[in-house]
Formats: structure tokens, sequence, C-alpha cells
């Protein structure tokens, strides 16, 4: 049967390493976070780059001429 000291020293010991394992955990969570963040980055990067130019957009129908249509009151 072991002693009360090395039961003690026991349970500090698997304390400590759960502590370990749970913080080597959180900082993997954190660093997959962050790289799924970068990735959307630059999916939305890559999204942008291939848009038309603002200058080749039709006019919205709204404002066709300068003027903006008006819509029939009586």
């Amino acid at each position: 049967m072991p002693s009360h000291k090395s039961l003690n020293d026991l349970l500090k010991l698997r304390a400590e390493k759960r502590k370990h394992e749970i913080g080597f955990e959180s900082q993997e969570r954190a660093k997959e976070e962050h790289t799924r963040k970068q990735e959307k980055h630059e999916m939305a990067k890559e999204r942008h780059k291939n848009l038309p130019a603002p200058d080749s957009c039709l006019p919205c129908p709204k404002f066709i001429h300068g003027t903006r249509k008006k819509s029939f009151t009586p």
C-alpha cells in the first residue's frame, strides 16, 4: 500500500500533467482558429480580386442619364 506522501505526490503529478494537456489543447485550438481566419481572409481577397473594375459596371437603372426615375403619383 502506498504511503500518504507517495499518494499525494502521485495525485499532484497527475493534476500537473492534466493542466499541461489542457494548456496544450487550448493552444492547438487557438492555432487552428487562427489558421481558419487567415484562410477565410485569403479567400475573401481572392474573391475581391476577381470582381470587375468599377468603371466596367453597368449603371444602376434608377440613375440612367444622371437623373433618378420618378414614380408616378396622381
